[in-house]
């Protein structure tokens, strides 16, 4: 069992689901009670992550501020994939 606060999301298409969404969230909980989930991305919205850790490769922190902007800018960007 992990003793301090962890963050834990999931990606895919799968957590569109609501039941396999709150199901995983309830587990998570009840296996790690200090775990904070987040929220879940599913569709292109999943490379949010790898653009995270490459900008924190590059020495970048990751602030609320940082996130939101990376999170606005895969939005627009699938609005036009999809189009």
């Amino acid at each position: 069992m992990v003793s301090e606060e962890i963050v834990v999301g999931g990606v895919g298409s799968v957590f569109e689901s609501r039941i396999v969404r709150e199901s995983f969230e309830y587990e998570v909980k009840r296996l790690l009670p200090k775990a904070r989930v987040v929220r879940i991305f599913t569709g292109y919205k999943a490379i949010a992550g790898s653009i995270v850790l490459a900008l924190r490769l590059l020495g970048i922190r990751i602030n609320n501020e940082v996130r939101d902007f990376i999170i606005r800018l895969v939005d627009e960007g699938e609005k036009r994939v999809i189009r």
